[in-house]
């Protein structure tokens, strides 16, 4: 299941937190990290736990891979370098699981739940699909990276 490192980070030195930003990325990649937000425009909607400053979001395909990039040999000198020049937060999140149905080359998906009558080839994937999307044309399951892409 994709898990989610979650940082807020509040960056009190730009020039040297750009050096960071150069440092990690690759690393984080080498451990099968993607980034999914990096900064950008953001619209707090409410604050009552928290007011979040820079959002970055890197999902990685599971909790021992975003915990091993975080506890890595080749991370531990970088992490100082983003200590000295910003204030963070940071958690790793389970994303949700996803369901995929296909049945003569239709698709439909669902949240968790299996209809005890339904006789149809059932997938799991994991990823970001959103309430109520729907999948159209045709689409060819990547099993490496559980991802669905138009064929």
């Amino acid at each position: 299941m994709s898990v989610y490192l979650i940082v807020d980070t509040l960056i009190e030195n730009a020039d040297k937190y750009e050096e960071y930003k150069l440092l990690a990325k690759p690393i984080a990649e080498k451990y099968g990290g993607v980034y999914r937000v990096r900064g950008g425009d953001m619209d707090v909607l409410e604050t009552d736990l928290w007011t979040p400053t820079r959002m970055v979001i890197i999902e990685f395909p599971d909790m021992d891979s975003a915990r091993a990039f975080a506890n890595s040999e080749e991370y531990a000198p970088v992490k100082p370098l983003r200590r000295e020049n910003a204030r963070c937060t940071l958690a790793i999140l389970e994303g949700a699981s996803l369901e995929v149905v296909v049945s003569r080359s239709r698709f439909a998906w669902r949240e968790d739940r299996r209809s005890p009558y339904q006789r149809r080839l059932t997938i799991r994937i994991h990823g970001c699909l959103h309430p109520g999307q729907r999948l159209s044309g045709h689409y060819a399951l990547t099993c490496s990276t559980g991802s669905l892409k138009p064929s």
